[in-house]
């Protein structure tokens, strides 16, 4: 049996390292690795954020930020206690880290295209799927689908996933369209997807 292995996962909070001990899939720690590789590239490359703090007089209550050449720029109140601003940057900083991190995937690929091929793969072209997006606002499930809008969100946590990970949350959302709910005719949709099992074996080794 493997032993313990590190890995970084999703948060609410961005980033945490976790201990995952692997039981149930032989191939796990290799592309539960490559999850952690990735993770760990996105981690660095945006929480190299620097912040600059202007205090002004004339500003009474609101703090505003801005990005500026990889800096944020904050602009707080004279007045505003330490803990208090530090609570609101926090929260502020992120926002737009997790803000660049979907601009990344956006520019990386294009969900719509990926969609559209699984539609023909899979469901035949049935699928009338109305916009696919990452959101960097989930952070309570990997993705989500409004069978009646035919409105597919998908967490921007995937985009840091295998691509074979990737298109198990697209098909699993997109088979909501035909089936809204989880039932078994649901599940057995899902399952036409040939590494269905091995997908929801990654997604349950990182803790998802």
């Amino acid at each position: 049996m493997p032993g313990p292995i590190l890995i970084f996962a999703a948060s609410r909070y961005g980033l945490r390292l976790r201990n995952v001990l692997i039981t149930h899939a032989p191939k796990a720690p290799s592309y539960v690795g490559l999850y952690a590789k990735n993770c760990f590239e996105y981690y660095f490359r945006y929480r190299k954020m620097e912040i600059k703090v202007v205090r002004s007089v004339r500003r009474k209550r609101t703090v505003s930020a801005r990005v500026v050449n990889d800096t944020l720029l904050v602009r707080a109140p004279m007045a505003i206690s330490g803990e208090h601003l530090e609570k609101i940057i926090d929260s502020l900083k992120s926002r737009f880290e997790r803000k660049k991190i979907k601009e990344e995937l956006d520019r990386r690929e294009d969900l719509s295209q990926i969609a559209a091929r699984l539609n023909e793969e899979y469901f035949g072209n049935q699928l009338k799927i109305n916009s696919v997006e990452y959101v960097s606002n989930q952070t309570s499930r990997l993705g989500c689908c409004n069978y009646r809008s035919a409105n597919i969100r998908i967490s921007h946590r995937v985009g840091t996933m295998p691509a074979w990970v990737r298109d198990y949350v697209l098909i699993h959302e997109m088979s909501h369209l035909i089936e809204p709910n989880h039932s078994k005719a649901f599940w057995n949709i899902v399952s036409r997807y040939r590494l269905a099992e091995r997908a929801r074996g990654f997604i349950m080794a990182v803790g998802l």
